[in-house]
């Protein structure tokens, strides 16, 4: 038996969709484009430049703020929507970690991180401050604060920019108890491709130790380099590492260096696993301090 087809009925079909389409877009947005074609659509979402829109035969589609009128469903004209407020200049992050064990030994840490960063034009401006402490069978293995500020200054159509710092240290485990360094510097960024970069920074500061062996105010070098490598959207790697010669006694030096892995834990990327390590070297120490101090932690880490 032969079937035949109902040469008419495609048309039908495409004539029913084509109804369709204009009843559910009834109640949509009325939109006349610079080339005078209209779309009836829905208005999903305001973006810098125009809006995205879902049409009931197109689907998603973007259409370009400029010099598009937008009519509403009872023939009133309306504003398209307002693009989305520029981001803030300032991101903050605010990490905390720690760890308990009990045994035949009892050990107890504790870290907490926090950051506040400031970008806008040519101006680079950085805060942190970080508290670590540890005992063990009761007793303090270490109790550190550190706080410090970076300022930096771009030098127009050129790699070249320039900064200063200002740090402040506490450790009840070091040779001295209290430390203040600043230094300016000129930095050179060497590297500014996806997924790498890599900055040199060179110039002078001071070192000054409270109740330490050596109270005298020194004059320091500094050489450094800092880069980061973004692994994917939610994963980072950010390093630094800086020499300080003790140009006033000489060849004593400091050498300090930090590294930091984070991870997102959640889609928006606000909540975050980090695992920071640090490393200072300390040519000049007290006969029962130690040259090196090691520091590995593992955080979870707040950003907005």
């Amino acid at each position: 038996m032969t079937m035949r087809t109902n040469p008419r009925r495609p048309h039908r079909l495409f004539a029913v969709a084509i109804s369709l389409a204009i009843g559910a877009s009834a109640l949509a947005d009325r939109v006349t484009l610079p080339t005078g074609e209209t779309l009836e659509v829905e208005i999903l979402e305001a973006t810098p430049t125009g809006f995205k829109a879902k049409h009931a035969i197109l689907g998603e589609i973007d259409i370009p703020r400029d010099g598009v009128t937008i009519v509403n469903a009872a023939n009133q004209p309306i504003e398209p929507p307002p693009p989305p407020p520029p981001p803030s200049p300032w991101k903050f992050s605010f990490a905390v970690g720690g760890g308990l064990s009990e045994g035949n030994t009892q050990n107890a840490n504790v870290s907490a991180l926090f950051d506040a960063t400031y970008e806008a034009g040519s101006t680079r401006f950085k805060y942190d401050a970080g508290y670590w402490y540890s005992s063990a069978d009761g007793s303090d293995t270490e109790n550190r604060f550190s706080t410090g500020a970076l300022a930096e200054f771009d030098i127009d159509e050129t790699k070249w920019f320039w900064g200063a710092s200002l740090r402040f240290d506490y450790d009840t485990f070091q040779s001295w108890e209290y430390r203040l360094t600043g230094h300016v510097f000129a930095g050179y960024r060497i590297l500014e491709e996806d997924p790498f970069t890599l900055n040199a920074r060179a110039g002078l500061g001071f070192l000054k130790e409270f109740k330490s062996n050596n109270d005298n105010w020194e004059l320091e070098g500094l050489l450094g380099l800092d880069g980061k490598w973004t692994l994917t959207e939610s994963s980072a790697i950010v390093w630094n590492t800086t020499y300080f010669p003790t140009l006033t006694d000489l060849p004593q030096f400091r050498w300090v260096s930090n590294i930091g892995w984070t991870t997102a834990l959640n889609a928006k990327k606000n909540l975050n696993l980090l695992i920071a390590f640090n490393h200072e070297y300390q040519s000049d120490v007290a006969s029962d301090r130690k040259h090196n101090d090691f520091r590995l932690t593992f955080n979870i880490q707040a950003t907005w």
